[in-house]
C-alpha cells in the first residue's frame, strides 16, 4: 500500500489510497454541528455517508457513470455520532470547480465545450428522473481531459 494523498480537505476530507494495485478513495464526514451529532448518531436522518452509498447506487443502476462505491463506516460513540466514511474506488474524473478554475485558460471553444457537457449531463440526469438537491461545482464530476 501507498501513503495517502489528500485531494480535498475543507469541511469534508477526501484521501486517496492505492492497495494492491486498488486505487481508492475514502470520504471523511466530520459532524461538527451538536445537535447532528445526534441527529446521525440515533438514526433520525441517514448519515452523508449512507446517503453517498445509496445514490451512487442509484446512480449506477440507472447507468449513470459514477465512482463504484465500496463501504460505509460509522463512528458513534454515547449515542453519538463522531464520524461517517464513505469508500469508494478512485475515478481520474475531475470535480467541475477543478475544471472552472481552468477555464479562463482554454480556448473559447473548449469553454463552450465544458458548458455543454455540463448542460448535457444535468439534463440526462432529469430525463432520468433524477432531481439533484446539491447542485455545486464540487459535486459534478466531468472526464479529466
Amino acid at each position: 500500500s501507498s501513503p495517502a494523498l489528500t485531494l480535498y480537505k475543507k469541511r469534508n476530507t477526501l484521501r486517496r489510497f492505492k492497495v494492491e494495485n486498488v486505487d481508492f478513495v475514502i470520504k471523511s464526514f466530520e459532524h461538527t454541528v451538536w445537535i447532528n451529532k445526534f441527529v446521525y448518531g440515533l438514526g433520525l436522518r441517514t448519515t452523508k455517508a449512507e446517503r453517498g452509498w445509496t445514490y451512487a447506487n442509484k446512480l449506477l443502476e440507472l447507468g449513470v457513470d459514477t465512482p463504484l462505491p465500496i463501504a460505509t463506516v460509522e463512528c458513534r460513540r454515547c449515542g453519538k455520532l463522531k464520524r461517517s466514511y464513505f469508500c469508494y474506488l478512485y475515478s481520474k474524473n475531475q470535480p467541475l470547480l477543478e475544471v472552472m478554475e481552468h477555464l479562463g485558460e482554454l480556448p473559447e471553444e473548449q469553454q463552450d465545450q465544458w458548458v455543454s457537457e455540463v448542460t448535457d449531463f444535468l439534463i440526462m440526469l432529469h430525463d432520468k428522473g433524477i432531481i439533484h438537491s446539491d447542485i455545486s461545482p464540487d459535486n459534478i464530476m466531468l472526464e479529466d481531459r
